[in-house]
C-alpha cells in the first residue's frame, strides 16, 4: 500500500503488516516528522493530487479521462496525457496508481 506524510509530503510504499504508521523522514535539524501517514487513494483528481503533493500536474502525466458522448453523456475511460484530457475537455480526469482505469461508474469524491 502507498502512504504519504501530510506534513512533509514524503511517500512510502509499505506492507502495513510491519506496523508502519508514522513518517520517519528527518528534516534539516535531524528531527523526525513523526506524523501519522495517510493512505494514497488509487484514483485522484488533478486537484486532489496537487493538494496532496503541493506540485502541479505535468501536461505529460499519464491519466485516464472520460468525455461526454453517447446517449447517457458518459463514455468509456481513455488513457492519455493530462494535456490530451484538457484538450478534449474531459468530464473526469483521474490519476491512477496502479495504472488501471477506474470502474466505469467511478466519480470523484466531493470534498467539503
Amino acid at each position: 500500500m502507498k502512504y504519504y506524510c501530510p506534513e512533509c509530503n514524503a511517500e512510502y510504499t509499505v506492507n502495513n503488516d510491519r506496523g508502519i504508521s508514522f513518517c520517519s523522514t528527518f528534516d534539516e535539524f535531524g528531527s523526525v516528522c513523526n506524523v501519522d501517514l495517510v493512505e494514497i487513494p488509487d484514483y485522484e483528481t488533478p486537484e486532489q493530487y496537487e493538494k496532496r503533493t503541493g506540485k502541479p500536474v505535468d501536461d505529460d502525466m499519464a491519466v485516464f479521462y472520460r468525455i461526454n458522448f453517447g446517449a447517457e453523456g458518459i463514455g468509456n475511460w481513455i488513457a492519455g496525457s493530462y494535456w490530451a484530457a484538457k484538450t478534449n475537455e474531459a468530464k473526469f480526469i483521474v490519476i491512477a496508481d496502479p495504472p488501471v482505469p477506474p470502474p466505469y461508474e467511478w466519480e470523484p469524491e466531493v470534498s467539503e
